[in-house]
């Protein structure tokens, strides 16, 4: 068996692999329909990995006697999670990994994860991330063997909008008071740290806010950033940007070109089980449909259970696991 590094002309090789992978998405979890032909999440994944080997990655290939066995695909992207954990500002991301089904088991993966290692190692990365697909407990269970850890779910409303209800009672925040929600967005990030103390090193506080506060402004630009309770005081709130085009939904997932992200949902500890959550998703519902954004993600701790039942009785579906290592 050998492992090869492909180059970016070399990319079609590639393809029978990731519809391998598209087709074990859909029988691993076919509660997340619609997917989208192998057509269209060929010619998204494509597109992806030309930038990925052209401008900040790698792609590497086992084969034996002319056939290929499997491939890893790994890339170099600023931190995900600046506002919540205090990594390096850049991390290696394992893009993608596949096995045909007859070879796993049988050492491939563990030698391509090895040479992962080795490259990015080399390229004085220290910090680690990976996506698996919610249910694909087995690549789950490698990857945590590496010493990765489940940090945030990502839960996904595909092609499936909800009833729409008129809310009260909700405020939409100007750009100008931005900085009155620090309070309960710190708040929220020291929920986060008591949650999860193992997921350290976690941000500063000034640092967290730094990080998220461009992110919350720009959703007041776009009139997506929502408040119970008054500007000196505030309850609880929703902050939602909108994506465009990203391939992590759209190679795999049937959706319209706009996906939007409840990037923010906070709820200040002395207003929790009031509804106060509830009524805030209302009040993002009733947005994105008069904006006719029909397909929505959001996330959660993935230790925080009982956000992610909130979500999963709203209609939301974990989709996506993403596991970290820090150092």
């Amino acid at each position: 068996m050998r492992i090869d590094a492909i180059a970016a002309d070399d990319v079609d090789r590639l393809r029978p692999l990731w519809l391998a992978l598209h087709a074990h998405h859909q029988q691993v979890a076919p509660e997340l329909a619609p997917f989208v032909d192998d057509e269209r999440s060929w010619a998204v994944r494509r597109s992806l990995y030309d930038e990925v080997l052209t401008e900040r990655g790698f792609a590497l290939v086992a084969s034996e006697d002319g056939e290929d066995l499997g491939y890893l695909v790994g890339a170099f992207e600023p931190a995900l999670w600046p506002a919540m954990f205090a990594g390096a500002p850049d991390v290696a991301e394992l893009e993608t990994i596949l096995l045909r089904p007859e070879w796993r088991g049988r050492g491939v993966g563990s030698l391509l994860f090895d040479e992962f290692e080795e490259r990015i190692a080399a390229a004085g990365y220290t910090d680690a991330v990976i996506g698996v697909l919610s249910g694909n407990d087995r690549a789950e269970a490698l990857y945590r063997s590496r010493g990765f850890e489940p940090a945030v779910v990502i839960l996904t409303r595909f092609q499936r909008p909800p009833e729409v209800r008129s809310v009260s009672g909700v405020d939409v925040v100007p750009p100008s008071e931005v900085d009155s929600l620090r309070s309960l967005w710190l708040e929220l990030h020291q929920h986060h740290r008591d949650l999860a103390p193992g997921l350290a090193p976690w941000a500063t506080d000034e640092a967290s806010w730094a990080a998220q506060r461009p992110k919350i402004e720009r959703a007041a630009e776009e009139g997506l950033l929502l408040r119970v309770g008054p500007a000196d005081a505030p309850r609880a709130m929703a902050s939602v940007v909108i994506d465009r085009d990203n391939p992590l939904w759209n190679d795999t997932w049937l959706t319209g070109r706009d996906v939007a992200d409840v990037d923010v949902l906070a709820v200040s500890a002395d207003a929790r089980g009031q509804g106060l959550g509830s009524l805030l998703l209302d009040a993002v519902d009733e947005r994105l449909a008069a904006l006719g954004v029909l397909d929505q993600v959001i996330a959660a701790l993935a230790q925080n259970e009982s956000a992610g039942r909130l979500y999963q009785r709203r209609g939301f579906r974990p989709a996506w696991r993403w596991l970290t290592r820090f150092g």
